[in-house]
């Protein structure tokens, strides 16, 4: 499958959108889960923690980071757009 998802602060504005792949909802969110941990790479302590518990059929979650001050930054991820790509057999 390949999706659209965007990323967004929790209660505030859209800030990218990204095009991932993967066999369900739940492995596209963790596949862009672990590019955005590696992305933000100091920051990333407290969303690591549960980082491998998100359920084959989620469209959405809620990512936490820490910032250099401590403060904790919360995000969210959600499919838009899901296209079943075809297999040539």
């Amino acid at each position: 499958m390949n999706c659209i998802i965007s990323f967004k602060e929790l209660y505030g504005k859209e800030l990218e959108k990204y095009e991932v792949e993967g066999k369900h909802s739940g492995d596209v969110l963790q596949a862009m889960e672990n590019k955005l941990c590696s992305e933000i790479q100091p920051y990333n302590t407290y969303s690591l923690k549960n980082c491998k518990n998100i359920d084959k059929k989620a469209s959405k979650k809620t990512l936490h980071f820490k910032d250099n001050e401590g403060n904790i930054l919360s995000y969210v991820m959600e499919i838009l757009d899901a296209r079943y790509l075809k297999k040539n057999i």
